[in-house]
């Protein structure tokens, strides 16, 4: 196995699939840059995806809803593209930068993705987020103030929403699939529910710090899913949105931002802990199998 260095992840060739070390090492990859690429210009078959994805973790269980999109006849890949599961009400518009796990009390800590078929597309490609480095460039001063904190956030319901006919795409896609400026709006003070009311799917307000310890590598990161967030705990509304929208604009920087321009057969493993990611539009036909994967022996990573 061949690794080098892209930006702040790596890029994997000639990979045995079916070996547990290797898997490992992509494991270890993985936890200590934000995402790794494995390139397979031959391709690879599902039966391989899934074992290499469940070397590397436990493969998170799908919903009955999802579990229809399989590729391959395998449950654990699911399809998305613009007319299948994971779709979204924009099909193949742009994804805003956006996390599966940090907005959730569970969750897919690493998110696989296997380029089935990109040839006849253009655009479409995956940006990444470095929350790790973003947090270790800061000076000690605002290292120690912003480990102080704690985000407060709209705890998605998933599961339930899942197994409503129209409630996730209501919920977790119109803000995944929505314009900056829709997602301003779901920072708004008035989302907080009255005392001793229940808050509709999606309003209910939770919080976590805002800088966590990685729980494999141990590197400090940020835990900020900047698009969902409702305020931060500590400040007031009025500073909670500026410094919301000084940091958004810190983490950015070109420096912490990587996109990735597919290729057939490529694989990109992305670390959900300290890392958002999005998608640019496309046009064509693009086809992507997802996968959630948790790292072993960390089953519920939340605080």
């Amino acid at each position: 196995m061949n690794i080098n260095n892209v930006k702040f992840g790596y890029e994997v060739t000639d990979l045995d699939y079916s070996s547990e070390r290797d898997a490992c090492e992509v494991r270890e990859l993985i936890a200590l840059g934000r995402f790794c690429i494995i390139k397979n210009p031959k391709g690879v078959e599902p039966k391989q995806l899934v074992q290499l994805y469940k070397n590397i973790g436990t493969v998170v269980a799908q919903s009955e809803k999802v579990k229809s999109a399989g590729a391959g006849g395998f449950q654990e890949l699911v399809r998305v593209r613009h007319d299948a599961m994971f779709a979204g009400e924009h099909g193949s518009g742009e994804l805003v930068w956006h996390n599966a796990s940090m907005n959730r009390h569970t969750g897919d800590q690493i998110i696989a993705m296997y380029m089935y078929d990109i040839s006849k597309a253009t655009g479409g490609m995956t940006g990444f987020t470095d929350g790790q480095g973003s947090f270790e460039d800061l000076d000690d001063k605002n290292k120690q103030k912003f480990m102080q904190y704690h985000v407060e956030y709209p705890d998605w319901d998933m599961k339930g929403a899942m197994e409503t006919d129209d409630g996730f795409e209501k919920t977790y896609f119109r803000v995944v699939f929505a314009t900056r400026e829709e997602g301003v709006n779901f920072r708004d003070a008035n989302w907080t529910p009255a005392a001793g009311e229940s808050a509709p799917l999606g309003k209910q307000i939770r919080y976590h710090p805002l800088v966590t310890k990685h729980p494999w590598s141990g590197r400090p990161g940020f835990k900020f899913n900047f698009p969902l967030l409702h305020s931060i705990k500590e400040l007031p509304q009025e500073r909670a949105q500026a410094f919301i929208k000084e940091l958004t604009n810190w983490m950015l920087q070109d420096k912490y931002v990587y996109y990735h321009e597919w290729e057939n057969n490529d694989i990109v493993l992305n670390d959900q802990l300290h890392s958002l990611h999005k998608r640019t539009p496309y046009q064509g036909f693009r086809e992507l199998w997802r996968t959630g994967i948790n790292y072993k022996g960390v089953a519920d990573y939340w605080e």
